[in-house]
């Protein structure tokens, strides 16, 4: 998925309405979108043009999850709609999968977390 491919999908996402799920979600935040944008085109400066990202999936709160998955490691970037990061990482060693969670992630944080896993 290229930035621009990325961007057409978060623009769609925008224009969900309140109730997108039929159980009550809120439209997603402007605040989301832009600071998926923004991390987005960081990520992009980190590790080229190729985002290799997964899925853009809306969150009911009104926020957005951003998922890479490689063979070993699968990390989901959440952004409130107030602009707040966390993920879940989980890795995968053979049947086995440990998980790690964290909130309120700071930025340059995250990034390094996502150029670490898509490495």
């Amino acid at each position: 998925m290229t930035l621009e491919e990325v961007q057409r999908e978060l623009r769609e996402l925008s224009k969900l309405e309140p109730d997108w799920d039929s159980y009550g979600a809120r439209s997603i935040s402007d605040v989301a979108i832009g600071m998926s944008n923004r991390f987005l085109e960081t990520v992009v400066k980190q590790i080229g043009e190729q985002i290799y990202l997964y899925a853009i999936v809306p969150i009911p709160d009104g926020g957005i999850s951003l998922e890479w998955h490689t063979f070993k490691l699968d990390i989901g970037v959440d952004i409130s709609p107030e602009g707040k990061l966390g993920y879940l990482l989980v890795k995968h060693c053979g049947t086995e999968h440990t998980f790690e969670e964290r909130e309120e992630v700071p930025w340059l944080d995250m990034i390094n977390k996502v150029v670490e896993v898509m490495q």
